[in-house]
């Protein structure tokens, strides 16, 4: 267990190794027990990985940021706004990538390639 003092005499924090937990102990035996902040999750929907789309498709790009327990988003972006169209008027392979930056934490990123054909191909 290490023990970390805080600016407020009798209070000070404390991590036990063995269960992962941070703890604040504020004196006459009231204690508090933190839990770690959890990662965002990113769903998603379209351009699906592998997928091919007709060139000049209308297909928007569908994501959603999902902020972890006790970590806000500060951001959630994509190549293309959400619900704008994906880029579809190049023939060939294609990268998404939407970003989660949580307030605590490292950005995390999911990343789809897809493909541009042309009509009846």
């Amino acid at each position: 267990v290490e023990r970390l003092q805080l600016p407020s005499p009798g209070f000070y924090s404390q991590f036990d190794q063995t269960t992962r937990r941070d703890f604040i102990n504020f004196g006459s035996g009231r204690v508090a027990v933190l839990q770690a902040p959890a990662r965002p999750r990113i769903t998603l929907e379209r351009p699906r990985a592998g997928h091919s789309y007709v060139e000049g498709t209308r297909a928007s790009a569908r994501f959603v940021c999902h902020a972890g327990a006790n970590n806000p988003l500060t951001s959630c972006r994509g190549t293309v706004p959400r619900d704008h169209r994906i880029h579809h008027s190049r023939i060939g392979r294609h990268t998404f990538v939407v970003r989660a930056n949580p307030s605590y934490g490292k950005t995390i990123r999911k990343v789809v390639h897809y493909r541009i054909v042309r009509p009846g191909a």
